[in-house]
């Protein structure tokens, strides 16, 4: 898969520890996100997500990407490739700067990331959002994802999993 083609208009970079300070401020910039998670936006956080990785998965299955409109990071997207099957590919991460949020950036990140998803063969894409942060719920349905029912507890939240096929 060609990830680095989708979404034109906007610069696509592979992010790295390098980034990690321009990443911390984008988190920082969706404090209802990290309240949802009882949690707060911290450097070590920002780590481990540039590597996380489910088990059973290596780094040649993950892409955390940064888009970027001329030099300032708009969003972030974490992909799996092949997770939990062949056929799916999952966002383990995605969040836009409040700049740019209710400008529809993100959906347009979505709609295109999607194309691109189908194009290379996926049938479908999963994700999980933090029950009651009401901003990620209506996004992702907003985006024609659809709830499987499955919930996952973490420590201090639960996470809904959802999902589109093509």
């Amino acid at each position: 898969m060609e990830i680095m083609e989708c979404c034109a208009g906007l610069r696509i970079k592979r992010m790295d520890e390098a980034d990690a300070e321009a990443i911390l401020a984008l988190y920082r910039s969706n404090p209802q996100y990290f309240a949802a998670m009882n949690s707060d936006a911290e450097i070590e956080g920002v780590r481990s997500d540039l590597v996380a990785l489910p088990d059973g998965k290596g780094p040649e299955d993950k892409h955390y990407l940064g888009l970027y409109d001329g030099d300032r990071l708009a969003a972030v997207i974490d992909l799996i490739e092949r997770y939990p099957d062949a056929q799916t590919i999952f966002i383990g991460l995605f969040m836009v700067d409040a700049a740019w949020q209710g400008q529809e950036l993100g959906s347009r990140i979505v709609r295109e990331c999607l194309r691109c998803f189908a194009h290379a063969g996926y049938a479908r894409v999963r994700l999980g959002y933090v029950e009651g942060n009401a901003q990620s719920e209506a996004f992702w349905k907003k985006n024609g994802f659809t709830p499987t029912g499955v919930r996952s507890e973490r420590e201090g939240y639960t996470v809904i999993l959802a999902q589109r096929e093509f």
